[in-house]
């Protein structure tokens, strides 16, 4: 698992993750305080998803199987993100899960 912790405080924000198999996604995360909540764009390689709303699941991209790594955001309330500080005051975790991460879920049973 890769714990982001580049995320600041702000409400529209660039970011990449580099994958152990040298590829990268690149994620665009947006803060919307009339909701309030957080929506991810992601891209890795020609893969492309825009507007998934973070919420607390064990894999938010569990449903698209062609793709070797999965999100996760985990919250210590078990709630959902909704404050702009949720990832820099430690409430919540942005995670990206790889291929041995998913594995060992699918093994357990849990989902993803």
């Amino acid at each position: 698992m890769i714990r982001v912790v580049s995320i600041q405080p702000t409400p529209d924000q660039l970011f990449r993750v580099p994958l152990s198999d040298g590829s990268i996604i690149y994620f665009r995360l947006l803060f919307k305080p009339r909701i309030p909540a957080f929506f991810v764009n992601l891209e890795w390689k020609t893969f492309s998803l825009n507007g998934i709303k973070l919420a607390n699941v064990l894999n938010l991209l569990g449903k698209f199987k062609n793709i070797p790594f999965g999100l996760n955001v985990d919250l210590t309330d078990g709630t959902e993100p909704y404050l702009i500080d949720d990832f820099t005051t430690g409430r919540a975790t942005f995670n990206v899960w790889e291929e041995d991460d998913l594995a060992l879920i699918a093994a357990s049973g849990t989902g993803g």
